[in-house]
């Protein structure tokens, strides 16, 4: 299965935390990163750091996230005499951002209304010290906390490979009781955490992630809202996770599947209404997806049995502005002899956006009425289901 790399970095994709994903992540795709805070003036931060073993004019570039989910530089701090500074206008509404040390090494802060230190070491980079700082205190104890759960999580996964290689079955289960209640030692912490902190960018980032990750439903996910502070309940991630509720409520199971139009391959228009049929399956896929190329197999066969019984397919594609050949090759070299449609915005196609899609391949089921029945269905889950709803005559 492939992320959405921006989303996991911009609304920290904790999916590593629960066990739905494997991943990507799954934890800590977000950057790892230190940072440490103390009191400023009103309406201002300064960002300080010490910079060990850098040399004089080395740059680091600081990054903001858009309302797109998209990096965009802010400003670069020079090193000299192993130190570097700036200071910014505080916003309450400060989106997150990163300075970037080098090439996949980040470091992830929260703006607050606080003075941000950090100290790097050029020949160790663990040596990150960090300290204070509300939501970034919270951050890095939330950090700390689940790294702990993941780091006994894999000594017990190690010890289960041990046990099934020697055939030791009584170990495993026992050894899989202890790991089921890691997960749930960790999932409960994670709700709790929430709880005591949703009043905080961090906070609402972990709201979204949990109802992504199917971890909350859409009613907790919205008394989490409904228990914020004036201050948040005008936050623009708030707005987002409202969007997202109602996305999660219209495309979840028994909800009805949201219009949509978007270009086919030819160039022309195609609604979803135009493509469906007895029941259709809405694909969300790309050419650069070795997964979702993988399933493609899967879903020709489904197809081939299954299209003269009255299944219908939409594929969207999650391609790249101007890949748009790529795109099609796939579409041919893979046999997908059904709908195709795709705006070619990445991880940015609006459709997927709408649908809550934040990795693929991901599928939605649904039947004439446009009612979604079933979610994610491969392989032979997707037969079997297919089978249940149109038997052979």
């Amino acid at each position: 299965m492939i992320h959405d790399m921006n989303s996991i970095r911009n609304t920290f994709k904790f999916k590593s935390v629960f066990s739905r994903v494997p991943l990507a992540p799954v934890f800590l795709v977000i950057f790892a990163a230190l940072v440490v805070v103390s009191c400023a003036d009103q309406g201002t931060y300064s960002l300080k750091g010490t910079a060990l073993g850098y040399a004089d004019g080395t740059q680091f570039v600081l990054f903001e996230l858009d309302t797109d989910n998209k990096s965009i530089p802010k400003d670069t701090l020079e090193v000299q005499g192993n130190q570097f500074s700036a200071t910014y206008a505080y916003d309450d509404n400060a989106p997150l951002n990163y300075l970037q040390v080098e090439p996949g090494r980040n470091v992830v802060f929260f703006v607050e209304n606080q003075d941000l230190t950090l100290t790097l070491d050029n020949d160790d980079a663990s040596n990150v010290q960090v300290a204070g700082g509300a939501v970034n205190t919270a951050y890095y104890d939330y950090l700390g906390a689940t790294a702990g759960f993941s780091e006994q999580k894999a000594l017990l996964d190690e010890r289960i490979r041990e046990a099934n290689l020697y055939q030791d079955d009584l170990l495993a289960r026992e050894l899989q009781k202890e790991a089921k209640n890691i997960d749930d030692l960790r999932q409960n912490y994670t709700l709790q955490f929430v709880a005591e902190n949703s009043n905080s960018l961090f906070g609402l980032m972990l709201i979204s992630e949990l109802l992504d990750s199917e971890t909350i439903n859409t009613v907790q996910a919205t008394s989490y809202l409904d228990e914020l502070s004036p201050k948040f309940q005008e936050h623009p991630m708030t707005a987002k996770i409202r969007t997202q509720i109602k996305a999660a409520s219209a495309n979840g199971i028994g909800g009805e599947a949201l219009a949509f139009e978007a270009p086919t391959p030819e160039g022309t228009m195609l609604s979803l209404e135009q493509a469906m049929g007895k029941y259709t399956l809405i694909d969300f896929w790309a050419s650069w997806c070795k997964p979702c190329r993988m399933e493609n197999p899967n879903v020709v066969r489904a197809y081939n049995t299954y299209h003269e019984r009255g299944l219908n397919i939409i594929s969207v594609s999650l391609d790249r502005e101007g890949q748009k050949d790529r795109w099609i090759k796939a579409i041919e070299d893979d046999n997908m002899d059904w709908y195709h449609v795709s705006n070619l915005q990445f991880w940015q196609e609006p459709i997927a956006r709408a649908y809550g899609v934040r990795s693929i391949p991901a599928t939605f089921l649904i039947d004439e009425n446009g009612i979604v029945i079933a979610k994610d269905l491969r392989g032979q889950a997707l037969v079997n289901t297919l089978e249940s709803l149109m038997p052979a005559p």
